[in-house]
């Protein structure tokens, strides 16, 4: 699963040597996957161009996808998470979630990750049951990015530090799911 990329070919090689027949070199594939999926969303497949010759024939122009697997392509605008790491127990962060301005975009909080392709909210589950938190964050605001304060707490008495994951998922105003990323997160005692 990818989100927010480019898979672009790179350009063939020249063919500049003056022997009869020769040609370009061959633009690379975009992606080229052998008995494999891959699930993309806001993302973008480019052909490599081909490679030019100084008295021949060029290459030829690569492909935005081949091979024998699979490329499916989603609609929507990824989600971005940014969560800082590492953090001290008792301060505050500052996170913010990137996406589609009106969306309503929450924050679950995990002790460890999971795996689970969910193609119908376009992504990957990757905080695994129970969760330690799970926050509504807010509306995403027209310039497409919600930052936030958030407060992180005291480890307790014998707590010198603590790990986690956190992964945002975002609502449309008709009920559609998109997953975000997932950040591993590590907090801190004070004496730090």
């Amino acid at each position: 699963m990818r989100r927010g990329s480019t898979f672009e070919g790179g350009a063939g090689g020249r063919g500049d040597d003056f022997v009869p027949g020769m040609h370009g070199g061959d633009g690379g594939d975009g992606i080229r996957l052998a008995s494999a999926q891959a699930q993309l969303l806001d993302s973008q497949l480019a052909s490599g161009a081909a490679g030019p010759h100084c008295c021949g024939w060029p290459g030829l122009p690569g492909q935005p996808s081949a091979g024998s697997g699979t490329v499916n392509v989603l609609s929507g605008q990824r989600s971005a998470l940014r969560f800082p790491s590492p953090l001290r127990e008792s301060t505050t962060a500052q996170i913010s979630v990137e996406g589609t301005p009106g969306d309503l975009a929450y924050l679950y909080l995990s002790r460890s990750s999971a795996f689970q392709y969910m193609p119908s909210w376009k992504g990957v589950w990757l905080t695994a049951s129970p969760y330690v938190r799970r926050l509504q964050l807010g509306v995403i605001p027209p310039s497409g990015t919600l930052a936030t304060d958030y407060a992180i707490p005291d480890l307790g008495p014998g707590n010198a530090s603590a790990g986690g994951f956190v992964q945002t998922l975002r609502v449309n105003a008709v009920g559609n799911v998109t997953l975000g990323n997932v950040c591993a997160v590590t907090i801190l005692d004070s004496i730090y």
